[in-house]
């Protein structure tokens, strides 16, 4: 069932989203309350997520047959071709080791502001020092600059 909205939120819905949204919410199944849920839960953050084991063809990773490959291949390159696709990152887990030492950092560092750094193993320390010496080369440089502008401080 699909929420009633009060006359404020109908307002902020125009605001937020265009006919053509909303149009094209509907067109994919969903309902503009599903989508107002799914940006809040992005603006609330996610809770962090406990691994209990690694993932395995049969278990969270399936294997895709020729075929598959072929079709979703066919897929990308025709929304490419459109122009509705730029890039592909696979989701290997790069990421998630790129940024291990800086996250221990953080854990470590709300846990005890004074002593955080101290405690970090010598491999987080080097990943962390790694990070911070090339954050100058991550896509998000020019927007955490500007952001801590704003709040006052010098990315240096």
């Amino acid at each position: 069932m699909e929420k009633q909205w009060r006359k404020d939120e109908i307002g902020m819905m125009k605001e937020l989203f265009t006919p053509q949204d909303i149009e094209q919410i509907q067109h994919h199944g969903l309902t503009v309350e599903q989508v107002q849920e799914q940006l809040e839960r992005f603006r609330k953050g996610f809770p962090e997520v406990q691994l209990i084991r690694p993932c395995t063809v049969g278990d969270g990773i399936i294997r895709l047959t020729r075929e598959d490959e072929e079709k979703y291949v066919a897929i990308y390159e025709e929304a490419r071709l459109k122009g509705r696709a730029m890039k592909f990152v696979p989701a290997s887990g790069a990421a998630s080791r790129m940024f291990r030492g800086l996250q221990k950092a953080f854990q470590l560092l709300s846990q005890s502001p004074q002593e955080g750094l101290h405690q970090l193993d010598e491999a987080s320390r080097k990943e962390l020092l790694e990070v911070i010496s090339r954050l100058h080369e991550f896509a998000f440089y020019p927007q955490l600059k500007e952001r801590l502008a704003a709040d006052g401080m010098d990315i240096q």
